[in-house]
C-alpha cells in the first residue's frame, strides 16, 4: 500500500524528495573525505577570550607541585606533547593518574639534541605501565620540540620541558586556560602527531595560534608587525638572519626593540652572536641566571606571545613547534614585561 493512495502527485513528491535527500548525503560524505585529503589549513579570526588564562613563572618548585596536583586531580584525560620529560614527580603522577582510569597519552622526540637518549627512561617507565606513548616522528620533523599538554579541560602551552630544570634553574613560563577553540586546534594536532599523520584543521586553525612547521614563521612576523611602540624579545636561541633583519627593520621604524639571550659565550645554547651589538642598533644582551630557555614576545602595552618557538630555521620552519598570542591583558602583560626588565635590563627598572 502506497502511503498516499489517494493523492498520486503527492507520492512522486514525495519519493523525489527521499532521493534528493540521499543524494546529498552522499555528496556531503564525499565532499567532507575529499576535504580531509586536500584540505589545507586556513587562519580563522579568534572569538575566544585570552582573559581566563593564567601565567606561572619559572624556576619555582611550587609551580611543579601545582602541575603535579593537576594530574593528581585529572578526571578524564592527560594528553602530553613534549620535547623532554625527565622530571620524577610528574611521571609518577602521570603512572597514578593512568592506574585511576585517566586516559593519559604521550608524545615524547626520541632524538634530543645533544642528549639522544634523555627520554629513554620515561619511556620505559609510561611503557611499563601500560600508558599509550610513541616517539614523534622525526620524518615529518627535525625536532618535535613543543611543549603543551591537556588535562581535561584545560591546556597549557609552555616555554620549557618538563625537566628539574626547567623548575629550578631556568627562566621559562607556562600559559594555561580553558578557552575550547584553542583546545580544539590542540586536540587535532596531538591526535595526528599521536599517529604520525599530517594534521588537519577542518575548520582552520585559531588566530591566536601558531604551529611548526604549518604557519609559524608568517604567523610570528604578522603579529610582530603589529607593535608599534613597544617590540622586545627574550628568547634562547638567536640565530635566524630573517628575523634579525626583521627587528632592525621595525628599530628604523620607530619602533623600541630590545632583544634578550641566553650567553652568547656558551658554545651549547645555540647561539652564534659574537659582535652582534656592532651590527645592530637596537640593545642586545645575553644573560647567564636564571638560564634564559624563555620564549617570549612582547609588543606594545598588552600582548604578548610564549610558545617552544626558539628564532632559528629549524624551529622556525621544520620543527613541530607551538606559540600562543595573547591580546589585550594588561595584567599578564605587566607580569611577563617586568620579568623582562628584571633579567635583561635592570636599569631601565632602576629608572623608575
Amino acid at each position: 500500500m502506497f502511503l498516499f493512495p489517494r493523492y498520486p502527485f503527492i507520492h512522486i513528491f514525495y519519493i523525489f524528495f527521499i532521493c534528493s535527500f540521499l543524494l546529498s548525503s552522499c555528496f556531503d560524505e564525499y565532499r567532507d573525505h575529499h576535504l580531509r585529503e586536500t584540505f589545507i589549513p586556513q587562519i580563522i579570526a579568534s572569538s575566544g577570550s585570552s582573559l581566563s588564562g593564567e601565567i606561572f613563572i619559572l624556576p619555582s618548585t611550587d609551580i611543579l607541585k601545582n602541575i603535579v596536583a593537576s594530574i593528581d586531580h585529572a578526571q578524564k584525560k592527560i594528553w602530553v606533547e613534549i620535547y623532554m620529560w625527565t622530571e620524577k614527580s610528574t611521571i609518577d603522577a602521570i603512572v597514578r593518574a593512568k592506574k585511576r582510569g585517566v586516559d593519559v597519552r604521550v608524545i615524547l622526540e626520541w632524538n634530543v639534541y645533544g642528549t639522544p637518549f634523555i627520554n629513554k627512561n620515561t619511556f620505559n617507565i609510561f611503557s611499563g605501565a601500560s600508558i599509550p606513548i610513541v616517539y614523534a616522528d622525526n620524518s615529518r620533523y627535525t625536532f618535535t620540540h613543543t611543549k603543551f599538554w591537556i588535562i581535561d579541560d584545560r591546556w597549557c602551552i609552555a616555554t620549557g620541558n618538563l625537566t628539574y630544570s626547567s623548575f629550578t634553574k631556568n627562566r621559562d613560563m607556562i600559559y594555561c586556560a580553558a578557552d575550547p577553540l584553542i583546545s580544539k586546534n590542540l586536540t587535532s594536532l596531538f591526535l595526528a602527531d599521536f599517529e604520525h599523520k599530517k594534521p588537519i584543521f577542518l575548520e582552520g586553525i585559531d588566530a591566536r595560534l601558531g604551529i611548526s612547521s604549518i604557519n609559524m614563521r608568517p604567523w610570528l612576523e604578522k603579529n610582530l608587525e603589529t607593535s608599534k611602540n613597544i617590540l622586545y624579545v627574550y628568547n634562547q636561541s638567536i640565530t635566524d638572519p630573517q628575523m634579525l633583519w626583521f627587528f632592525d627593520q621595525k628599530e628604523k621604524s620607530g619602533t623600541d626593540v630590545a632583544v634578550c639571550s641566553a650567553d652568547i659565550s656558551d658554545p651549547d645554547d645555540g647561539n652564534d652572536l659574537s659582535d652582534t651589538s656592532m651590527k645592530y642598533p637596537f640593545p642586545f644582551v645575553s644573560v647567564k641566571k636564571p638560564y634564559p630557555h624563555l620564549k617570549l614576545f612582547l609588543l606594545d602595552h598588552d600582548t604578548f606571545i610564549i610558545g617552544s618557538i626558539n628564532l632559528t630555521q629549524n624551529a622556525l620552519d621544520n620543527n613541530r613547534e607551538t606559540a600562543f598570542l595573547i591580546e589585550n591583558n594588561p595584567k599578564l602583560y605587566s607580569q611577563v614585561k617586568n620579568i623582562f626588565l628584571q633579567d635583561c635590563f635592570p636599569e631601565k627598572v632602576a629608572k623608575k
